[in-house]
């Protein structure tokens, strides 16, 4: 009964000295320790990595310099775009299929439950994914925080146009990390911190850590043998992430 949701829609963090953005998360902790636990459970985070265009003709939503229209038109690049622009994050995917180059809906609601409040009926649900009141009809999309409870959540976007026989992608970011307030952290930025690497990996084009680099490998011959020496370049060589 002390578990404590949170929505953030758009919400800048200054972590160790560096700027970090955050949008179209969800995450839940709890500020009481478990009976027997030694330490606190963490936090778990839902992120919103990938959700349906919002392109609207004349606009520019995300002031590339590109209408909206245009965002997903390789022709549009061809005749108006230089070629140095195709690929503006260097992911290596042309920027009008990347989708953390074409501006999206993002979460457009996000809803908070206890075990006595909750909808229950079909009219009730579809009322609450847009972001309504069920109880009131009133449009609050966001709810603003209640008191640690067993809580629930509803993260929501739309509405948007789903034709016949077309698809969308919906790609859902789930991660989890450790916080405890005996040593002065915060949950909120615990999970920022990961969700920013979440984001990026998304945002290139799923770019993973790969292998180090190989080992210098030298043969030096002997007599009726060859020895085998390699220095200790994949030991040392540097995580780029970390």
């Amino acid at each position: 009964m002390n578990d404590v949701c949170c929505g953030i829609r758009e919400r800048c963090f200054v972590i160790e000295g560096e700027l970090i953005w955050i949008n179209n998360l969800a995450y839940r902790w709890q500020n009481a320790q478990e009976p027997g636990w030694n330490s606190f459970p963490g936090v778990i985070g839902f992120d919103l990595l990938q959700t349906p265009w919002d392109l609207k003709q004349g606009f520019d939503k995300d002031n590339d310099g590109i209408p909206d229209e245009y965002e997903r038109d390789s022709i549009y690049y061809f005749h108006n775009i230089p070629v140095s622009r195709w690929d503006i994050d260097n992911d290596g995917l042309p920027d009008w299929r990347d989708p953390s180059e074409i501006p999206q809906m993002g979460m457009t609601a996000f809803k908070r439950f206890t075990l006595n409040l909750e909808p229950n009926k079909d009219n009730e649900r579809y009322a609450t994914l847009a972001g309504y009141n069920f109880k009131t009809g009133e449009y609050c999309p966001f709810d603003t925080i209640v008191m640690p409870d067993d809580q629930r959540f509803v993260m929501s976007c739309g509405p948007f146009r789903f034709m016949p026989d077309s698809s969308i992608v919906l790609i859902l970011g789930l991660m989890i990390t450790e916080w405890d307030p005996q040593h002065h952290t915060k949950p909120d930025t615990e999970i920022a911190k990961i969700d920013n690497w979440m984001q990026f990996f998304f945002d290139m084009n799923w770019l993973l850590p790969g292998p180090p680099p190989p080992p210098k490998l030298i043969c030096v011959p002997g007599d009726g043998k060859i020895t085998l020496v390699w220095d200790n370049t994949s030991e040392t060589a540097p995580d780029p992430y970390y």
